[in-house]
C-alpha cells in the first residue's frame, strides 16, 4: 500500500535506520540507491538532523519539523514526524515528506478560484443596475422633445453602459474559464473607432488625442480584450 502512495513516506526505526520507503520518497530525496537497513544520515543529512532535533525535543505526538532543501538545491521539502507504537519519539517514526512548492501552488490555485467566484458574484450584481441605466437611456432617447445636448449625454450613457457590460461579460468569461475568441483586427480602422469613442466618452476637446500615421497592421486578438487593455492604458 505504501509503495503505491503518491506521498513520500519513510519508516525509521529507533536506531535511525530506514526500515521502509516508497518510490515517491526515493524521488523526493534523489536517492536511487536507498534501501532498507541504511542509516538515514547516509541518505539525507538534513532530514537526519531534523529527526534528531524532533527526538531530542521530547515530542510524543505527530509534528511538522522545519523545512529543508532537497538535493537538487531548488525544491523545499516539508517534513512531518509521527511516532509509531508506545515508545514515543525514541521509537520507530513515520516520516512524511511534502514538496512545499506543490503545496504553495495548491494554495495559489485555491485563492484564484475564490477570487474567480468573488469576481463572478460582483459582476452579476453590477449587470442589473447597468442594464437598468441602459434601458432608461433608451427610453429617454425615444422622447420626441429631446434636445441635441441631451441626446449627446444619452449617447455617452449608452456607450459607457455597453462598455461596462462588456467588462462584466469578460469577467464572467474568465471565471468560467471559457476560451477567448481571437480574430484578425485591422489596427488602423480599429484605432480610429477607438479614438472616436474615447474622445466622446471623456468629452475631450478636438485635437487632444491624435493618431500617428503608420503602415497598415493586422493583429490576431480577442477584440473585447484589446479594447479593455488599450482603454486601461489610455
Amino acid at each position: 500500500v505504501i509503495q503505491t502512495l503518491r506521498e513520500a513516506i519513510l519508516v525509521i526505526d529507533a536506531d535511525d535506520a530506514i526500515r521502509l520507503t516508497n518510490q515517491a520518497a526515493v524521488e523526493t530525496l534523489a536517492a536511487p540507491d536507498i534501501r532498507a537497513g541504511m542509516r538515514l544520515e547516509a541518505v539525507s543529512t538534513e532530514l537526519f538532523a531534523l529527526l534528531r532535533r524532533w527526538r531530542n525535543a521530547g515530542n510524543k505526538t505527530a509534528a511538522r519539523g522545519p523545512s529543508f532543501v532537497a538535493p537538487d538545491g531548488a525544491t523545499t521539502i516539508n517534513a512531518y514526524f509521527a511516532p509509531l507504537g508506545s515508545s514515543g519519539q525514541r521509537g520507530p517514526v513515520l516520516v512524511f515528506l511534502e514538496d512545499a512548492s506543490l503545496l504553495a501552488e495548491k494554495v495559489q490555485q485555491s485563492k484564484l478560484a475564490a477570487l474567480g467566484r468573488l469576481s463572478a458574484s460582483i459582476a452579476h450584481e453590477i449587470r442589473n443596475p447597468v442594464g437598468a441605466l441602459s434601458h432608461a437611456a433608451q427610453l429617454l432617447k425615444e422622447s420626441p422633445e429631446l434636445k441635441a445636448d441631451d441626446a449627446r449625454f444619452i449617447e455617452i450613457i449608452q456607450t459607457n453602459s455597453r462598455r461596462v457590460s462588456e467588462i462584466v461579460d469578460n469577467i464572467l468569461q474568465l471565471s468560467r474559464k471559457d476560451s477567448v475568441q481571437p480574430e484578425v483586427v485591422a489596427l488602423d480602422s480599429w484605432v480610429d473607432d477607438f479614438v472616436r469613442e474615447f474622445v466622446s466618452t471623456l468629452e475631450l476637446f478636438e485635437g487632444q488625442v491624435s493618431v500617428a500615421e503608420a503602415a497598415p497592421v493586422e493583429v490576431r486578438m480577442d477584440r473585447g480584450h484589446l479594447h479593455q487593455v488599450v482603454w486601461n492604458l489610455s
